[in-house]
């Protein structure tokens, strides 16, 4: 069975649809779609020819002979070092591979998406493999220690290579001649195959450190820097990584004799993945081209197709900081944020909770997802492609932009507003947010407050319209007036909680613990509140502002 990734690419689209116009535009699960053509390729990759690879055991030992015969070195000098297998280069499918979930959990690998032996452009956003149709899944390239247990998920030897890693470098330093045949054996290797890619000189006694500060374009005021997110050098099958600081800097702690090619992966060490054009398999990808291995710096530019993964990130980052200032829970562990470019309108979102929502409660059994998704986007799910769907493509969160009509404040607004939601799924949990899903896939949006489980919807609403404004305004950006915000927005009146949080004895924390899994009415969480005041007549009077309560 060959899964057709393409149409997982229009679920993305549709689940990320804008609802109603440019004004702010969100809700739990949308049932519109957006205009955004699948077959858009900017950002796309395109490798050039296959290079051969220098660190491969065949041409290490060339390399080795080389230096012999240039009586660089002598027999002598090489005792001790021996070139044999110690890492793999591997190719693996991502179709019908069952154990695929578990490998890319693998911390200690660093898994590609395009391959390690091929020439690559300088800068671009993701990578689709020219014998794959549209958006069928690629493969996944990485390299493995030799002894790294592979017999769980399929995949096929590409290259038997030799690595001396900085331990052994290390070691031998106490024997600098040695040291040294280990640097030029590797100069060497890559001078023999043509793949020097430094035009100044080159001094192979010495290694560089990559190290720089990775910024996203705000358009409120200053560069921020890109917060807590890897950025990985590799050179063939040399890799390194590490996580930007919250200025949005690097340092890696490997040396490179050569230039490097950077890219950002958008894994946050806050425990989420902004997840893009590769959706169901790896968080997005940023391409930054050939450079010094020095290092690099680097301001993501909002024309960029990475301002918009940059630009959440930060966002979801800010938030979940945020939150420990008002002790609210951030958002869930393991936390996906899928973030796709919206063709009309401004910036749209939804917190389905999909990857949370299945299971025990309502969603289990392929024929109950397959019927869910036809009533909730009216999309049809083939039983074909339920199994890689359940196992990769769902989201938390869905942020659309687009980019070309949006600043920085108007992504941070949807984005606190969605993370919002979903730490209220941390307290109320699956069954609640089925319950609250079902309610917007029956009437529509958010209805007008009569139907069924509209409780479910108005508390949630009124909750993530009021929280996700608050920190986002005052707390972020420091304004006296809420990004979008309307306290009396639909029938849930989110301007009530502004109210209530500005009375002497209660406390944005207080607020949150009433949001608990029985509070499934407006009627419900008004009187919760009342238990954390000695104010009551003041919850009646701020409800009594509002005249278009259910």
């Amino acid at each position: 069975m060959k899964i057709k990734a393409f149409y997982f690419f229009v679920l993305a689209l549709l689940l990320l649809g804008a609802i109603y116009s440019c004004q702010k535009e969100d809700v739990i699960l949308t049932t519109n779609t957006m205009e955004t053509n699948p077959e858009d390729t900017i950002g796309r990759i395109v490798v050039g020819k296959k290079l051969q690879n220098p660190y491969s055991v065949k041409n290490m030992q060339k390399a080795l002979e080389s230096l012999m015969k240039k009586k660089l070195v002598k027999a002598e000098d090489v005792e001790g070092i021996e070139i044999n297998t110690t890492h793999l280069y591997i190719e693996i499918p991502t179709a019908d591979n069952a154990m695929l979930d578990l490998f890319v959990q693998d911390t200690s690998l660093e898994l590609f998406n395009h391959p390690l032996d091929y020439d690559l452009p300088e800068e671009g956003s993701f990578y689709q493999d020219t014998s794959f149709t549209n958006y069928d899944p690629t493969w996944l390239y990485t390299v493995v220690p030799v002894d790294h247990d592979l017999t769980l998920v399929e995949h096929r030897v590409l290259e038997e290579c030799y690595l001396p890693n900085d331990e052994l470098v290390e070691a031998l330093e106490k024997n600098k001649s040695k040291a040294e045949i280990l640097r030029l054996l590797e100069y060497e290797a890559y001078l023999i195959t043509g793949n020097l890619k430094d035009t100044n000189g080159y001094n192979a006694k010495s290694r560089k450190y990559p190290r720089g500060t990775i910024t996203v374009e705000n358009t409120e005021g200053n560069p921020e820097g890109l917060k807590r997110v890897k950025v990985r050098v590799h050179n063939f099958m040399r890799v390194d990584s590490d996580m930007t600081d919250e200025y949005g800097n690097y340092s890696m702690s490997k040396g490179f004799l050569t230039n490097v090619h950077y890219a950002v992966i958008f894994k946050n060490s806050q425990d989420f993945k902004i997840w893009g054009n590769w959706a169901f398999i790896a968080p997005a990808h940023y391409y930054m081209g050939w450079h010094s291995a020095s290092g690099i710096d680097r301001q993501i530019k909002k024309n960029s197709g990475a301002w918009k993964w940059g630009t959440v990130n930060n966002a979801v980052y800010a938030y979940n900081k945020l939150c420990q200032i008002y002790s609210i829970p951030p958002t869930p562990t393991d936390f996906r944020v899928w973030v796709l470019e919206k063709g009309d309108g401004m910036v749209s979102g939804n917190a389905a909770m999909l990857r949370r929502t299945y299971g025990l409660f309502g969603f289990s059994g392929h024929s109950k997802v397959i019927n869910f998704f036809s009533k909730s986007i009216g999309f049809v799910i083939t039983s074909a492609l339920i199994y890689p769907l359940l196992q990769y493509a769902l989201p938390d969160i869905g942020i659309s932009v687009n980019t070309n009509e949006v600043g920085t404040d108007d992504v941070y607004a949807t984005v606190f507003h969605e993370c919002a939601h979903a730490s209220h799924w941390v307290q109320v949990g699956s069954y609640y947010w089925v319950q609250y899903i079902n309610y917007i896939i029956t009437y529509g949006a958010y209805g007008n407050g009569t139907g069924v489980n509209a409780g479910y919807c108005g508390v949630g609403e009124m909750w993530g319209n009021y929280f996700g404004n608050y920190v986002c305004s005052n707390a972020y950006f420091n304004r006296t007036s809420g990004v979008n915000f309307d306290a009396s927005e639909h029938w849930y009146n989110p301007g009530f909680l502004k109210y209530v949080d500005n009375i002497s004895d209660v406390t944005t924390t207080e607020i949150y613990d009433c949001l608990t899994s029985s509070t499934k009415t407006i009627n419900i969480l008004v009187s919760q509140l009342k238990t954390k005041t000695n104010n009551d007549s003041e919850i009646d009077r701020f409800y009594g502002y509002y005249s278009d309560w259910p």
